[in-house]
């Protein structure tokens, strides 16, 4: 008879193979007698990803769409054939460092009210990246920092730690609002109860979405400290061509806003992105007229204006248009 393995891993990849078979290196080398399962589940790349995780790694089951059904699909898809106890989702850009995981399903099996985990998120040079640890949006927290009041509201400590990052504690674990899906373990438990990640999302905010449903079918969110692994970070967004980025972004926390907050509440948002956008971007005109020199000028107005035109698209025009999963 089979056993069934206590670990699912699964690692949705769009374009970032060099990484992805680092990834799965550390994977090998941390985890070589766990019993686990390895899942890829692959946006479409372009960039030989599924040939080579074909040649040199023939015990990684393998999901090649042939389009970018975004990142929630790729998640859920590998959910979905899945088999393990614990689900562990991983970023492509992520290394596992020895015994991280051992210990992460350890603090699991002594603590039941835990349903999700994330660990230590470390730079390459080890510094700790407090970023990850985010609290769930807010009206105050998009006035502040999703605004062209951004870069005076970083720095003022207590905005910051109030409205968009959680302070870090000394402790050896403490429970955070919502966990990256760079890397987070979860029991199969707590999505047969919650459910899958939601699917409208294509990129961001569909783990924030499922933080709050956890959180919300009152299960605990912990970060914990003892275990660290090393992530690149954004590794599928390095592009001169990236205003989508910002885009996919801007319209998938408004989306947020729509599915979890009062009509009034994702109103407002509505509102304060468009006028932020807007004004931005006809400052931007004007400084960018006649003048190829301001490249971050235009940058910044393509971006705007892109998000604009996609917020018209689907809020106004098409109101309930899913979101375009890749570029």
């Amino acid at each position: 008879m089979n056993m069934l393995p206590d670990l699912s891993i699964i690692i949705v990849n769009w374009n970032t193979k060099e990484y992805l078979l680092s990834c799965l290196d550390s994977i090998v080398r941390c985890l070589s007698a766990f019993s686990k399962e390895v899942i890829v589940v692959d946006n479409a790349s372009s960039d030989g990803s599924c040939d080579t995780v074909k040649t040199n790694y023939a015990e990684v089951s393998l999901v090649a769409s042939t389009v970018n059904n975004g990142f929630a699909w790729g998640v859920n898809e590998g959910i979905r054939r899945s088999q393990g106890k614990y689900i562990l989702i991983l970023n492509p850009d992520i290394v596992l460092q020895p015994e991280a995981i051992e210990k992460l399903i350890s603090f699991f099996e002594s603590h039941a009210d835990a349903g999700a985990l994330m660990p230590m998120l470390m730079n390459a040079d080890g510094v700790f990246q407090k970023g990850y640890v985010r609290k769930i949006p807010t009206l105050f927290q998009v006035i502040f920092f999703h605004t062209f009041f951004e870069p005076w509201s970083r720095k003022i400590q207590w905005l910051v730690e109030r409205f968009l990052e959680a302070p870090l504690q000394d402790e050896e674990y403490s429970e955070v609002e919502q966990i990256p899906g760079a890397c987070i373990l979860v029991r199969r438990s707590v999505i047969v109860a919650v459910g899958l990640m939601d699917e409208e999302y294509k990129l961001f905010f569909e783990d924030v979405d499922w933080s709050l449903r956890m959180r919300r079918a009152g299960w605990k969110l912990v970060l914990y400290r003892k275990a660290a692994l090393t992530h690149v970070g954004g590794r599928s967004f390095v592009s001169k061509n990236n205003e989508w980025v910002f885009e996919r972004f801007t319209l998938s926390l408004i989306l947020f806003f729509k599915k979890n907050r009062s009509k009034l509440s994702a109103f407002f948002v509505e509102l304060v992105l468009v006028c932020n956008s807007g004004i931005i971007y006809l400052i931007r005109s004007i400084t960018v007229a006649g003048n190829n020199a301001f490249e971050s000028a235009a940058y910044s107005k393509r971006k705007h204006k892109l998000f604009l035109k996609s917020f018209y698209t689907m809020f106004v025009r098409h109101r309930g248009v899913p979101l375009h999963a890749g570029r």
